[in-house]
């Protein structure tokens, strides 16, 4: 991958490299998260590669799991970098959560069209995190 080159979520989903959350943040609507890639011979941070930012705009849901604790749901695409056409976590969202009337209301959907959501879906060393939202996270590479 150039640095020059246009990334997306579907370009990460080959990435093997283990990965490291450095930080994540969010706010009402937002979320960014950034990883250190991990060398795979010593098993260590290299701070002096550069990192992944992942940017979510308009997120729906956000969980952190410990990766011990962390469920595995099978059907996913990718490797470390995972999206789901359907999950527990977009049952959760459909069915316990106000997020689908009120979207297709701001949308001016009508009850009966269906929203396309996406789980993504990132594993790092200590965390499994998982986003559920409507758009593709914008992605960056950080000097």
């Amino acid at each position: 991958q150039k640095m020059n080159d246009k990334l997306t979520y579907d370009t990460l989903l080959k990435n093997k490299n283990d990965l490291e959350l450095d930080f994540l943040k969010q706010t009402d609507s937002e979320l960014w998260i950034r990883l250190f890639q991990i060398e795979k011979k010593n098993k260590k941070v290299n701070r002096n590669v550069p990192q992944i930012e992942l940017y979510f705009e308009n997120y729906i849901s956000i969980h952190i799991d410990d990766e011990i604790y962390a469920p595995y749901t099978p059907g996913f695409k990718g490797h470390l970098f995972r999206t789901y056409k359907q999950s527990a976590m977009l049952d959760y969202v459909k069915n316990e959560t106000i997020a689908i009337p009120y979207l297709k209301a701001s949308h001016g959907l009508a009850k009966s069209e269906k929203l396309k959501l996406t789980h993504y879906e990132i594993c790092t060393f200590n965390s499994i995190i998982s986003v559920v939202t409507e758009n593709e996270p914008e992605v960056k590479i950080v000097i």
